[in-house]
């Protein structure tokens, strides 16, 4: 799987690129493991295959639908997914990575949620504080792949993909003055 190791471990080099796009701390990005939904007892998330399937994040674990770890290509849709459900790392810092520091965190965030019903309504789960600040990462680096043009957009894909790190960071590096104004331009998930 090109965005993570044998132990279901972000690479070095997708840490790299997630932490420039989502300005997750490293240390974060590395404590991170990415799972299988189906590796987990309740099959979580519950997204359809018609959806294109999601991910949910929970404390130091991700929880991706199963066909991301079939159908991994040149597809950038894991990647962007990733980029998102990072954006909640910071969310659950301060929550143990134990069955309790977990069901803590899915409860703190249950009630993120209700709050945001109650204020917005059928938007949300989009409208979630929460939310809003995981989708940074997503959002700058679709902004940052699209603005770099197909070559450049498929030389860092190529990258990430065969874990060549240095040269990440020297891709992003040439390229730090637009990561920066796509941070400044961020509007929020519409």
């Amino acid at each position: 799987m090109p965005y993570l190791d044998e132990h279901a471990h972000l690479t070095p080099a997708t840490v790299r690129l997630l932490h420039a796009v989502s300005r997750v701390p490293i240390r974060l990005l590395k404590d991170c493991k990415v799972y299988p939904a189906g590796r987990n007892w309740l099959r979580f998330p519950w997204y359809s295959k018609r959806s294109g399937g999601g991910a949910v994040a929970i404390v130091d674990r991700i929880h991706a639908s199963d066909r991301f770890f079939v159908e991994i290509g040149n597809d950038t849709s894991f990647l962007l997914l990733l980029a998102h459900e990072v954006g909640h790392l910071p969310h659950a810092e301060n929550y143990p990575a134990s069955t309790l520091g977990r069901t803590r965190f899915v409860l703190w965030a249950t009630w993120q949620y209700a709050l945001s019903l109650l204020r917005n309504g059928k938007r949300w789960h989009r409208k979630a504080r929460m939310e809003q600040e995981a989708e940074r990462g997503r959002w700058v680096l679709r902004q940052l792949l699209a603005s770099s043009g197909d070559a450049a957009a498929k030389e860092l894909l190529g990258l990430v993909h065969t874990n060549r790190t240095a040269a990440v960071g020297e891709w992003l590096a040439a390229r730090s003055s637009t990561i920066e104004r796509l941070h400044a331009e961020y509007p929020g998930w519409q």
